[in-house]
């Protein structure tokens, strides 16, 4: 009896210590309690998510006054603030239990956030080099140009932008500090969501003075952030691709919050609202006539040769025809109508975060026969399936169709300059004996010049072209300050391009009545990236972060031409009707690029920063005696 009582002693002494250890540490636990206010006008926030990081299930809102609370906590989590249109805050705890928080707009971005860098995040306050981050929300531009690379135009410092030419969807050449190569290519090293895009201009267009732009293939809406890096230093990471500097573009993610929806609806018209001063009909013979007379033709000579188109003879069946007075732009001109859809579908929560949007452009030209339609759609989802193991997923694609006309100093194709050159007392249609215009276009007149009317119409350079970019990436985290990424990237671009040139109204070109051509072109990358990061920070003095990785990439190049001449009438447009295939070719490319990189980035106390890159490529474009390169 004695004995039980003893264990019942015990007993009831270990239950009160395990009762008081609970307790003990039940007590210890945090409520916090906080309230969330717009940091412009100071009003609160409603159903504002706040999460506790790495943490599933802590996940709360704020009410209509914008507080919010969450139990259990230890004082020594971070939590997270993510909604859109608002910057996103991480707050470290440090065992406060009330917090008062200011979201702060994402326009009014002081510069001081996260960007995306060379293979990861960074702050721009930890970036030890020359760097410009530019968000689409302070871009003021024209909203009429279709490509971001007009649009970022005088957003910072040492980017020169220049436009090559005023037609739709033209290629800019771009220089960051300046030019930098006389006889190779000064263009920067686009990235477009960790994707290196291939160049500007596969081959030569088939449109006289036009040249490929590259970047008219991502819809400007869909992008949230231009990062241009410009010094040699940093540059360095991406080997010989960068040195002349890179620019990073990065489109929209999903936000954690509610779903929300955005339509957007744009209309514009363009004119020509000053034309060049031309001679009109009088100004022009006289101008034709002492022309003829100071180079030593007589009145005779003159009568006999041209009287049938500058004297005035009432009684010549050919008077209507040559005795006009028309201004020949206003046949190449027109009046254009620009038309941009965009919708956009973003959201997420704490597992996942999405953003789906699909946009539709149809640009007119100001130059008839000019035209430009683009359909894009872009998917981005990123996927949290456990605390260490993730999953990120990009997908642009474009359709599109372009009319275009030929530039340069061209006075037989080129619609200004053909109207520039043509005679004023000329007349686009034939005319009957009444003064009447019939549906029927002017052939070339006694100079040989082109009617720019027919050119308009009749000259014929149209494409299609069809663009897959996109990426799946895994991040596995192995510890909370070391983790591994693996990213597969592919790239498709298939351009065809048509043009025919009529025999009726544009002159002869060799032994050629009419000609048509055809050209495809089709570019497709593979490429695998794969990294391991750390990070470190030893007591909030020593910041850490480094990473290694390598890197394959696989491009090919495929080039299919075909040239035929002298159809039957210029009814017959295509290549296979020609009586004559004058020329048959193509070509196909392929290179290949392996690469090793570093990285080392080391910040005291947020004063000093040292930044370390390591490169090497190996590369079939290098030459026998060069087979790979290192850059530091």
């Amino acid at each position: 009896m004695i004995s039980n009582l003893k264990y019942m002693k015990k007993a009831f002494l270990l239950i009160n210590i395990l009762l008081i250890t609970v307790l003990g540490s039940y007590g210890q636990m945090l409520k916090l309690k906080g309230k969330i206010t717009d940091a412009d006008t100071g009003e609160p926030l409603n159903d504002i998510n706040v999460k506790v990081k790495d943490r599933l299930g802590y996940l709360t809102t704020t009410n209509t006054e914008g507080i919010f609370s969450i139990d259990s906590l230890k004082g020594q989590e971070i939590i997270i603030i993510d909604y859109p249109g608002y910057k996103t805050q991480n707050i470290y705890i440090r065992k406060r239990s009330t917090l008062n928080i200011q979201l702060i707009p994402e326009q009014n971005d002081d510069g001081s956030d996260i960007f995306e860098g060379a293979y990861k995040e960074k702050r721009i306050a930890d970036y030890a080099g020359a760097v410009k981050v530019i968000r689409t929300a302070d871009m003021h531009g024209n909203d009429a140009e279709i490509a971001i690379d007009s649009r970022i135009q005088g957003h910072t410092a040492g980017l020169h932008i220049i436009n090559k030419s005023g037609a739709i969807g033209e290629t800019t050449k771009t220089f960051i500090r300046g030019i930098s190569s006389l006889q190779c290519g000064n263009q920067p090293l686009y990235i477009v969501d960790g994707l290196p895009l291939s160049g500007t201009a596969y081959s030569n267009s088939l449109v006289y003075g036009y040249e490929y732009n590259t970047l008219a293939d991502i819809n400007p809406n869909d992008i949230e952030s231009i990062t241009v890096i410009k010094d040699a230093a940093s540059t360095s990471i991406y080997g010989v691709r960068g040195a002349n500097g890179v620019i990073i573009i990065n489109t929209k993610k999903g936000n954690q919050g509610k779903t929300s929806l955005t339509l957007s609806v744009n209309t514009a018209i363009a004119d020509i609202n000053k034309e060049i001063s031309l001679l009109n009909a009088d100004q022009y013979k006289t101008y034709f006539m002492n022309q003829q007379y100071n180079g030593n033709s007589s009145p005779i000579d003159f009568a006999l040769n041209y009287g049938k188109y500058f004297l005035d003879n009432p009684k010549d069946p050919d008077f209507q025809r040559y005795n006009n007075n028309h201004n020949w732009q206003d046949e190449v001109k027109q009046r254009a109508i620009l038309q941009d859809y965009h919708f956009k579908l973003k959201g997420g929560d704490a597992i996942a975060k999405y953003a789906f949007s699909v946009g539709m452009l149809k640009n007119q030209s100001v130059i008839k026969g000019a035209d430009f339609m683009r359909f894009t759609s872009n998917f981005n989802i990123n996927y949290k399936i456990n605390e260490k193991l993730s999953l990120s997923n990009v997908l642009n694609i474009k359709l599109g169709r372009k009319s275009s006309v030929d530039q340069g100093y061209d006075m037989l194709t080129n619609p200004l300059f053909a109207a520039m050159g043509k005679m004023p007392m000329l007349t686009p249609f034939i005319k009957n004996k009444d003064n009447i215009d019939l549906p029927k276009h002017e052939d070339i007149d006694f100079q040989k010049m082109t009617n720019p009317a027919h050119l308009v119409s009749e000259l014929q350079n149209n494409s299609k072209s069809n663009r897959l970019m996109g990426n799946i990436a895994v991040k596995y985290k192995f510890r909370k300050n070391i983790y591994f990424k693996t990213s597969l990237y592919i790239d498709y671009n298939r351009q065809k391009e048509n043009r025919f040139y009529p025999d009726y109204g544009l002159p002869q070109i060799k032994e050629a009545k009419r000609y048509a051509e055809n050209k495809i072109n089709s570019n497709f990358i593979i490429q695998n990236e794969t990294t391991v990061h750390y990070n470190k920070n030893i007591n909030n003095s020593h910041n850490l972060n480094a990473f290694i990785g390598v890197g394959i990439t696989h491009s090919a190049l495929d080039n299919d031409y075909g040239h035929n001449i002298n159809s039957a009438s210029d009814y017959f447009k295509s290549l296979g009707v020609g009586i004559h295939v004058d020329t048959i070719g193509g070509y196909k490319y392929i290179s290949r690029l392996a690469s090793a990189f570093a990285n080392i980035d080391y910040i005291y106390k947020d004063k000093y920063l040292l930044n370390m890159n390591l490169r090497n490529d190996a590369s079939s474009k290098f030459g026998k005696n060069a087979a790979s390169a290192l850059f530091y």
